[in-house]
């Protein structure tokens, strides 16, 4: 099984603070991850469902589905731009 691009990128933190990441699970299918989220103890990214939506009924609108995150960085404007479109994209949207 080759690692997804997520997984090396998450393996790679810890490399390079001269750590090692330990998973305790690992699933290397869609189904499987839709069966956790499910069980409530795995998420799903939207965009994978979205993909998968048409050989997989999956209805992503219980409490689960939403997941808070933070963002903590330093000077905003000193940022590349495309870093500061990425920001702006993943923010909510307030009035």
């Amino acid at each position: 099984m080759r690692p997804s691009t997520i997984l090396t990128a998450l393996h790679s933190q810890p490399v390079r603070l001269g750590k090692q990441l330990s998973l305790r699970i690992q699933v290397s299918s869609f189904e499987a991850t839709c069966w956790l989220a499910e069980a409530g103890i795995g998420t799903t990214p939207e965009s994978a469902a979205v993909r998968h939506s048409r050989t997989m009924q999956m209805v992503a609108d219980g409490p689960w589905a939403i997941r808070e995150r933070s963002l903590m960085l330093g000077e905003l404007d000193a940022l590349p731009g495309t870093i500061r479109a990425l920001i702006a994209t993943l923010m909510p949207k307030t009035a």
